[in-house]
């Protein structure tokens, strides 16, 4: 289920909510996963665009989580609370030259938080 409102070509924001129900036959592994998840986004002309996004997941596993199966299963996420989120703002130097900062996180329960961020600068010819 999501829910979709977009201001003109300016301002567009979705939350959505999904459960999933995986199933190994082979040996019985079963992962439920709930997921909830929110993204933003805003156009600025002659500025750029900003877009932001959130999700939660809660995870249930019946198996050890240190297999490429249950990483898979899983989607590289852990057993129980898992949090993921984003913001990305790309804008153009000039008529050929765009730049791109984007900055990630992830929290797995038991873990540490990890935060990514990049620059790309891109050259159109």
């Amino acid at each position: 289920m999501e829910v979709i409102f977009q201001y003109k070509n300016k301002l567009y924001v979705k939350t959505a909510y999904l459960y999933s129900f995986k199933r190994n036959r082979q040996d019985f592994q079963e992962a439920q996963q709930h997921k909830l998840d929110a993204e933003f986004k805003y156009k600025m002309v002659k500025k750029g665009n900003l877009t932001v996004a959130a999700a939660y997941y809660y995870i249930k596993y019946n198996d050890a989580e240190n297999s490429s199966l249950s990483y898979e299963m899983l989607e590289g996420l852990s057993m129980g609370h898992n949090m993921t989120w984003d913001a990305k703002y790309e804008a153009n130097i000039t008529d050929f030259l765009q730049i791109n900062l984007l900055y990630q996180g992830r929290y797995t329960q038991n873990h540490k938080v990890v935060h990514t961020g990049s620059v790309e600068v891109r050259a159109h010819f």
